[in-house]
């Protein structure tokens, strides 16, 4: 199995399927804790290390670096969560494979993770096919006022005919992912623009792209 993960990215789970050694037809191996398991991570060019794990008490515990556990041995038969240890993911690495073995009955498992200096779901995303980047510094339901904008207005309606599309994490919830079309932009560095109405009002720090 594969990932891709930002270089330096913290407490983040890698979910494994792990095969029962016994089965003909790939049946995922249940029941499996730390006991006689050996965990290593090796980052590209670099010396293997040793994974010290513990088991969670369930599956949706907080991240706990090397934490251990199965997701469900009745439902979802042979699935695991494994809490990476944040120098895994550190910068100076392209890749680290991430190995478990030892148990009896368990087929040794490995993953590849590709580490990238670019935060896929963040900026890069954020930006794919957006003439414009913004931060609200509040408004209305029809209004946007803003404290920063890039590339800076320059014209009475420059933005007049496009689409805000506001961030998947942005600050106010409600309008996460929401979009409204611009009727109008005020000739000034961080435009005022007008839209089309909004279900909530944005607030200071709230972020959008223009596309």
């Amino acid at each position: 199995m594969s990932r891709i993960i930002t270089k330096g990215a913290t407490s983040q789970s890698l979910y494994l399927y792990i095969l029962d050694s016994a089965s003909t037809v790939g049946a995922g191996k249940t029941g499996l804790t730390i006991t006689n398991m050996n965990a290593f991570y090796v980052r590209s060019q670099q010396t293997p290390i040793i994974m010290t794990l513990s088991n969670l008490t369930t599956a949706y515990d907080a991240y706990v670096s090397g934490g251990f556990k199965e997701i469900d041995g009745v439902n979802i038969p042979g699935l695991y969560r494994l809490d990476l240890p944040d120098a895994a993911l550190a910068a100076g690495a392209d890749s680290v494979v991430v190995m478990l073995k030892g148990p009896a009955g368990m087929v040794p498992v490995a993953a590849v993770i590709q580490l990238l200096g670019a935060d896929l779901q963040g900026a890069f995303a954020k930006t794919t096919g957006a003439i414009a980047r913004g931060t609200a510094s509040g408004g209305s339901t029809t209004s946007i006022t803003t404290s920063a904008f890039t590339p800076s207005g320059a014209v009475t309606d420059q933005f007049k005919g496009r689409v805000v599309l506001f961030d998947g994490d942005t600050t106010t919830a409600a309008l996460r992912g929401q979009t409204a079309t611009i009727s109008a932009s005020t000739n000034a560095a961080n435009p005022t623009l007008t839209v089309s109405a909004l279900t909530t009002a944005p607030a200071s720090g709230d972020t959008f792209s223009v596309v």
